[in-house]
């Protein structure tokens, strides 16, 4: 591999390195181009401390089959994953902000993807002929570039979450035979009953909630303080985390930070049809809100609780209620 003198980008791959690739921990950029037309790579580690990938970064890898995004990465840039014909998973970290065009240009296997609360635009062609069968754009999305979603012909549903985004009616062409755009009644604005854009488009109401549980396989009168997978996590914290409830989520959920003499505590909270607070206690067993200071949600619907930490140890709970 070749780097720059400190080691901290990547700028190429030679590209006969085939099977199970690690980059180095020390690297935080991976260039542009980087592992183009490595078709014997089938799996790459990327560490934790990378917050850029560079354009085509991955276009090509034709046996790539899964790949996960750090934290730390804000932007997927313009061809990244473009024709990786093996990928069938792929991880998009909630601070991304764009996705950029052709990024998953003909991932024919890639059928499933969770586009992060956050994410405001969608490049053009995208996910253009994915192997996509349904699809939620949440409500940061605000453009969505020329055929993002063409001839996804598996695709037979998406569920809008927010405002209507501009976008034409090339994002859906080619979809599957009866594809429908779902929204959300009179708080969102945009949309036309009974078609949109030229789709057939369907009112469900106020009630984002029912859509999360079909999307997820739940019926959507499932009793939302369960846990059907028997992590220890209700469908409620799920949704209202904007976490995937078919996967064992208990340890990603939130946890408190010492910083200084304070206990900050960041989670999400971007659901509207949600109410959160955090409370404090000393002793397990009384709790309240008073004096908690919760800050305004960023730009991916991010909060972050703060409580002073005394002498006596303090611990913070969150309380979700819909």
């Amino acid at each position: 591999m070749l780097f720059n003198k400190s080691g901290t980008t990547l700028i190429q791959c030679p590209c006969g390195k085939s099977g199970a690739i690690s980059i180095p921990t020390s690297v935080t950029c991976i260039g542009d181009g980087a592992f183009d037309s490595c078709t014997g790579l089938t799996s790459i580690t990327i560490p934790s401390g990378v917050t850029t990938i560079g354009d085509s970064a991955f276009s090509d890898c034709t046996l790539l089959t899964g790949v996960t995004i750090p934290a730390g990465v804000t932007n997927i840039g313009d061809g990244v994953f473009f024709y990786c014909t093996s990928l069938t998973s792929i991880t998009i970290p909630s601070g991304v902000t764009n996705i950029g065009d052709n990024a998953f240009f003909n991932c024919t296997l890639l059928t499933g993807v969770t586009i992060p609360a956050g994410v405001t635009s969608i490049g053009y062609d995208s996910f253009y002929g994915c192997g996509l069968t349904s699809l939620t754009i949440p409500s940061s999305v605000t453009i969505i570039g020329d055929s993002a979603f063409s001839f996804c012909t598996g695709l037979t549903s998406a569920y809008f979450l927010g405002n209507a985004p501009t976008m034409d009616s090339s994002v859906f062409a080619g979809t599957a035979s009866g594809f429908k755009v779902y929204y959300y009644g009179s708080s969102n604005s945009g949309f036309t009953t009974p078609t949109w854009n030229g789709y057939t488009a369907v009112n469900l109401g106020n009630s984002p909630v029912v859509t999360w549980l079909t999307l997820n396989g739940f019926n959507t009168n499932t009793n939302l303080l369960s846990t059907p997978n028997n992590d220890g996590v209700s469908l409620l914290m799920d949704y209202a985390l904007n976490l995937n409830p078919t996967k064992d989520q208990a340890p990603n959920l939130p946890k408190a930070v010492l910083t200084g003499g304070n206990l900050n505590y960041t989670f999400y909270a971007g659901n509207t049809d949600v109410s959160y607070q955090v409370e404090a206690s000393t002793d397990l067993k009384t709790w309240s809100s008073a004096g908690v200071t919760v800050s305004a949600p960023d730009g991916n619907g991010n909060c972050t609780a703060t409580v002073p930490r005394s002498s006596a140890p303090v611990f913070l709970r969150l309380v979700v209620t819909h």
